[in-house]
Formats: structure tokens, sequence, C-alpha cells
């Protein structure tokens, strides 16, 4: 305790230089443990979502826009191109010759409004979830990186649309029905296969499927939590089965509740557990056998291989619209791309940082160093009085424990302060969906315990050079 004392009054008593070499330390644990944290999250992330249903969605979309004729590309004008369209037909076709292909899907999210006319087509998730729009499933609600196709039956989307030829006329609307607390609620048109390629299933009532007769009044699936806050007069979500919900100004019955979506944190800007889905407009006007569509949606088998199922996609529809004109992206892989793009950036910065460790480790070094020779002779005169070299080195070492312990807390302290600024720029700036962070206790405790590991390793040699000072030479000098 009195080494421990004493060590504290030495550091009192230079102030600047130990707050000095205690920044130093700060700084470098700081920045090197929130960095190596984040590179942690994002392996851990990743690793949950390989095991998500979202890890499963291929989306298969033009390259590019496809030149018809052989006339050279210079040429200007758009007669010399064309949109690649995709058949139901062919998308149906797709399921026999793709071996790790199980179904696809069609989906459009986007805001519904309940005592609203307008309504608006939205990108579900931060780029890289996409927008869903029209198509047999355009991009998932995952980590793809496509947006919104528009749907294929002529663009329209959505069930406020007005009929083919003729003009938009809104539907009478029953106003006897309870309104719900909510004006806006998230949602989406999608077809029954959307349920299965996400592995949503009804906790109460049923979800609708592509075989199901949407002529008369159509049904409408919500999530768990917007069970819960849609309506003030209902506590129990089972009640909610049968009431009818307008959905700009179009009146659906609900007809199923969906259990908890455990996924519902996979870096969505919105859960499942919060939205509505309706049934497609092609599935209500029963025109989903004869649609075409810009982009198409599949997901594999469970035990499938995402990656082998794009390869398949890709080949099958190549052969139908020309080598290169298609490109199959398995959400897997695009997400681990930009988990990769991030920890690049990531390791720089923790390169970086080990090199402001290291720096901080030499000041140490010099600041032990230069205190030893300024207290030779009170060193020489507690080893002429008896000290043993073992006392005078601990001593020594006590103190740079101290500022090394100083040091490593105070930066692991600060390491969620980095982790926040380094998460806010690479997914501000990332062109991809944003991903959840959070930060790794493990990794915060291995950095502060091994900066200070080294600090005590760079203060052991001035300690060793004190701790065997001749007595003798020391008093002369001084």
């Amino acid at each position: 305790m009195n080494a421990f004392r004493l060590s504290l009054r030495y550091i009192k008593s230079r102030k600047l230089e130990s707050s000095l070499a205690i920044g130093g330390i700060v700084l470098g644990v700081a920045t090197l443990a929130g960095t190596l944290s984040l590179i942690s999250s994002y392996e851990s992330y990743y690793d949950k979502f390989s095991l998500s249903p979202e890890s499963r969605q291929i989306t298969v979309m033009q390259s590019s826009r496809v030149r018809v004729t052989d006339e050279p590309a210079v040429l200007i004008g758009a007669a010399e191109i064309s949109n690649i369209r995709f058949t139901a037909a062919d998308v149906e076709a797709a399921l026999d010759v793709c071996p790790d292909v199980e179904a696809y899907y069609e989906a459009e999210f986007r805001q519904f409004y309940t005592t609203a006319s307008s309504s608006s087509s939205g990108f579900f998730g931060d780029g890289m979830g996409g927008g869903l729009g029209g198509g047999i499933g355009a991009a998932p609600a995952g980590p793809s990186l496509g947006t919104a196709g528009g749907s294929g039956t002529g663009g329209r989307s959505g069930p406020e649309s007005a009929p083919e030829g003729g003009s938009a006329a809104l539907p009478e609307i029953d106003t006897t029905i309870e309104k719900p607390t909510l004006e806006r609620i998230g949602g989406a048109l999608v077809s029954g296969g959307f349920f299965d390629a996400y592995s949503l299933r009804a906790e109460y009532g049923d979800v609708f499927s592509n075989a199901a007769d949407n002529s008369g009044v159509p049904g409408a699936v919500i999530g768990a939590n917007l069970a819960k806050t849609l309506y003030t007069s209902t506590n129990n979500p089972a009640d909610l089965i049968g009431r009818k919900l307008v959905l700009n100004n179009t009146t659906y019955s609900i007809i199923g509740v969906l259990a908890y979506d455990e996924w519902n944190s996979s870096g969505r800007n919105i859960s499942f557990n919060d939205m509505a889905f309706v049934p497609t407009m092609a599935m209500r006007s029963g025109s989903a056998a004869r649609a075409m569509f810009r982009n198409v949606l599949f997901y594999t088998k469970i035990n499938g291989s995402p990656a082998a199922a794009a390869v398949q996609l890709e080949n099958y529809f190549n052969s139908i619209h020309g080598e290169g004109a298609v490109v199959a992206e398995a959400n897997l892989e695009m997400f681990s791309n930009e988990v990769t793009k991030r920890q690049r950036i990531l390791t720089l910065i923790a390169i970086l940082a080990s090199a402001s460790a290291l720096t901080a480790a030499v000041n140490l070094f010099n600041l032990m160093t230069s205190r030893v020779m300024r207290r030779r002779r009170p060193i020489a005169i507690m080893r002429a009085i008896g000290a043993w070299n073992r006392r005078v080195f601990g001593q020594i070492m006590i103190e740079a424990a101290v500022i090394g312990t100083s040091g490593a807390v105070l930066g692991m302290a600060c390491s969620p302060i980095v982790v926040g600024i380094l998460a806010r720029m690479l997914e501000n700036s990332a062109s991809g969906q944003s991903i959840p962070v959070s930060i790794s206790v493990p990794v915060l405790a291995a950095v502060g315990l091994g900066a200070l590991a080294v600090s005590l390793v760079f203060a052991a040699i001035p300690a060793r050079s004190g701790s065997n000072l001749v007595i003798t030479d020391a008093l002369r000098s001084e």
C-alpha cells in the first residue's frame, strides 16, 4: 500500500507528463478497441444473417440495357436497345431446371394510408434493402442491392390502380368501419410465396396463398406488433380476424396475424412485425399467369446453395435472353461483399490505431526512463538503507501500472463513442443497406488488457535499469 501511495504521489508531482502519457494510451485503446469491436460485430452479424431467410433470396435482373441489333454501340437512339421482361411461364420453367431453387414470389413494398387516398411505393431498407417494386420480387428486404422494378402488369401496382383501359375510380368505402389508431402503415403487396420465402407463419388465422380467390373482399395479413397497436378496443389479436381494414381507399378483411418474426432486426428499416400485407394486383385480377416482370426473386431450398442456385438461374435466363443479358445475385454473397468492404476499411483503421497504441507505449517508456534518471539519488538512498532490488523494481512498475491501467480503462470507456462515430461514417456512406452494429465486451477487455501488458513490458526496461543502479555512482553524480 505504501508503494502504491508513493506511486500516486510521483504521478501527481508530474501531472502534465502523466496526463499526456495516459491520454496517448486512451486514444490508442479507444480507437483500436472500437475498430476491432466493429469488425467482430460485422462478423457476428454475418453469421446471424447466414441463418436467416433473407440469405436464401436470389434476385434475377437484366445486367444492362440490351442491344437488339448488330449496329455499333456508338449509335444514338432508343431503337437499338430493349429492356428485358421475364414472363410468368419462363419463371415457372426455371423451377424445373434449377434444382437448388424452391420457389419465387411477387412483392412491392409501399406505404398504406388508413385515412387518406394517397399512396406511395417505398424502399424497404436503406439502399441495400432495396425496394421490392412490382415484378416477381424485385430486390429482397434484406441485403439486396437492387431497386424497385415496377409491376409487370402494364405498370399497374397496388390495389388502388385503375383497371386496364379505364379511368381510376375509387371504390365505395364503408364509413362504419372502426378507424385504426394509425394513419400510416408500412406494408407490401405480395403473392402467397412471400410468406414461405421469409418463413412467416400466422399465429392467428392464416396467410393467403397464390391460389386464393381474391375476386371479392381481398384478405390482409398484419404483423404481430401492428396487431397490438392497430385498434385500441381490441386486446386479443385473435379478435382482429375478419375485421375490415381500409388501406389506400380499398377495403380489406384481416385474415391472419403473423407470429413474431425473430429476424425483425436483420437490418431492415421496418420490421415485418410492424407491417400489413395485401395481395398483389395480379393476384386480385387473376392475371398472374400472364404477367411480365422486370426482375424476379427466387429463394433456395433450406439446405440449398444460394451461390449454386444463382449460377443455375443466370445460365437458364441467359439461354433465353442472350449471353450476358441477365445476372443473378445471391443475397448471401452480396451481403458478404458489403461486410468485407467495411471490414477492409476497419482493418486499415485498426493498423493505424495499433501504431498509435505502440507510440503511446514508447512514450510511457520514455516517461519512465526520464523519471528513473531524475530519481537516481532517492533510489540510491533507498538501496543504501537496505531496499532490495525487487522493491525498487516493483515501485517503478506500480507507477507504470497505474498510468497504464488508467489509460486502458478510460480507453475502453471511450471506445463505444468511437464505435458510434465509425458506424455512422460507414453506414451513412455505404451504397447498400445499413447493417446493425454492436459493442463486443470481450474484444474491449482483450484490447484493454493487451494495452496494459504492452505498457508494463515497455516500462520494465527502465524499471530494471533503476533497480540495478550502482549506489556509489548515483550518490557521487548527485
